[in-house]
C-alpha cells in the first residue's frame, strides 16, 4: 500500500511539474495565473484604437480600472497586459484581459478579450465611459 501512495504522489508531482504537456493549458491556466488561454480565445473579443501613446493608453487604462473598483489580477506593461477581475454581477474569477500594440503614430490599439461575452460587454461599457 505504502508503494502504491507514493507511486501516485510521484505521478501527480511529474504531472503538475511538466504542465499537462498534452493539455491545451498548463496548471498556470487553471490557477488563473496564465493569459495564454485569454489571449488566445477567440470567444469575445473587442478591438479599438485610442489617440494615446503606448504609455499613457496603459496608465489611462489603469486608473479607470482603479477608479471602478476592479481587481487588477495581472499586469505587464512590458508585454502588453492587464487581467482584469471583480466586474459587476459577474463571479469573482470571471477574467478579461486588455491587450496593448503600439498603434502608428501616438497611437494604441487595446484589444479586449474574455472566455464570457457578458463580462466582455460590461467591462467595455466601463472602459467606453473612462475614456471619454
Amino acid at each position: 500500500m505504502k508503494k502504491f501512495s507514493c507511486l501516485l504522489i510521484i505521478i501527480v508531482a511529474m504531472t503538475l511539474l511538466t504542465g499537462f504537456d498534452s493539455a491545451k493549458y498548463n496548471v498556470g491556466s487553471l490557477l488563473g495565473i496564465n493569459v495564454d488561454d485569454i489571449e488566445e480565445s477567440n470567444v469575445a473579443t473587442k478591438r479599438r484604437t485610442v489617440a494615446l501613446p503606448y504609455n499613457d493608453a496603459y496608465d489611462e487604462i489603469t486608473n479607470i480600472l482603479k477608479n471602478n473598483g476592479l481587481t487588477i489580477f495581472l499586469s505587464n506593461k512590458r508585454k502588453g497586459y492587464i487581467i482584469v477581475m471583480g466586474l459587476p454581477q459577474q463571479m469573482n474569477t470571471t477574467r478579461v484581459g486588455i491587450f496593448f500594440e503600439t498603434g502608428e503614430g501616438a497611437t494604441t490599439t487595446i484589444t479586449l478579450k474574455s472566455l464570457s461575452y457578458t463580462a466582455l460587454n460590461r467591462f467595455n461599457d466601463i472602459l467606453s465611459s473612462g475614456l471619454e
